[in-house]
């Protein structure tokens, strides 16, 4: 039996009237069977930014398969981040992942920590530097850490393959992650290609995210 969270029991005690169904799911491949009540519409919540994490194409298909659990008329809104604008600078985009208090940077090089854990490597995260820069192109923040020096690490074989010899030479780089970001138009585009149209966005003032109403039709 699933056990409630602490966000299900905090919308209980803070939302009366509200009825908490929870289900677990793998959301960007698996169905979520939605209980309809008579002459009802649903409205999916995707809020936050996360759908940014995932490529363009794979973008599409989460929506897709949300869009398979829905009707025609039925609503979802959702979260995007938003690019580089007369209001957010590049460098206001690229501040935000190159934090001074390091918590992204700790991040990104926990990428090396659970390899060490899980696999048994021999990576010594404060030999690689943590960096995040806008490629304009992809339309997206990229995080890469950067190796100090040249060096060779070790994977031992396990049950994913044979053993490993990794050699790195000095500024070379891992590609850890990806974040998108979208304007008015390529969400639209992503939308209707998961068999939505967009009917309204708000944006905050100073213009760094947005919240998209889409219909499914």
């Amino acid at each position: 039996m699933f056990k409630d969270t602490a966000a299900t029991e905090n919308i209980r005690a803070h939302v009366p009237g509200v009825t908490v169904r929870c289900q677990v799911a793998d959301y960007t491949s698996q169905p979520l069977p939605l209980n309809r009540l008579p002459n009802t519409r649903t409205l999916a919540l995707y809020i936050g930014s996360s759908i940014g994490n995932f490529s363009p194409t794979d973008a599409r298909n989460v929506l897709r398969n949300l869009r398979a659990q829905l009707l025609p008329g039925d609503r979802l809104l959702l979260g995007t981040d938003l690019g580089p604008s007369s209001q957010k600078s590049v460098a206001t985009i690229e501040a935000a992942y190159n934090d001074r208090a390091g918590v992204t940077a700790a991040f990104n090089h926990n990428v090396l920590v659970r390899l060490n854990r899980d696999l048994g490597s021999d990576f010594n995260p404060q030999a690689f530097t943590h960096l995040a820069i806008w490629n304009a192109e992809q339309s997206r923040i990229e995080m890469h850490l950067v190796s100090r020096r040249a060096q060779q690490i070790h994977i031992p074989a396990n049950s994913a393959g044979p053993s490993l010899t990794l050699n790195f030479a000095s500024g070379e780089s891992i590609h850890t992650d990806n974040s998108y970001k979208f304007n008015p138009g390529s969400v639209r585009r992503l939308l209707a290609s998961a068999g939505f149209e967009l009917t309204h966005t708000w944006q905050d003032e100073q213009r760094l995210f947005a919240v998209n109403l889409a219909t499914a039709v």
